[in-house]
């Protein structure tokens, strides 16, 4: 019986100039986690992952996935609450998320 394998993880950089454009760039970046999850959901169902895959995926949530949850805190939930100061469901869900991402790289 042969021994499953999926293909090795590939998570490509976002390219600088998203980067004035700062609504487009939290777009690709979720969509490059969600990327990643989709490759963690195939790995777990298969039962194996390479090395090299597992050192990126490491590396990923280590710095990127903790940076792109400070570029929220620091620039995108304050922008939001500003804007939506009279929302209390609206600031208490942004509170959850905050908390979340807290608790994620405590």
């Amino acid at each position: 019986m042969a021994t499953p394998e999926i293909e090795s993880l590939s998570i490509p950089a976002l390219p600088d100039d998203l980067l004035e454009t700062p609504l487009h760039y939290i777009a690709a970046d979720h969509d490059r986690l969600r990327a990643v999850c989709a490759y963690l959901k195939r790995a777990a169902r298969e039962g194996i992952i390479d090395g090299a895959s597992a050192q990126r995926l490491a590396a990923f949530f280590r710095d990127d996935v903790k940076r792109h949850f400070e570029d929220e805190r620091i620039s995108l939930y304050p922008a939001l609450l500003s804007r939506s100061a009279d929302d209390a469901e609206f600031v208490q869900s942004i509170r959850k998320v905050e908390a979340f991402h807290a608790a994620v790289h405590a």
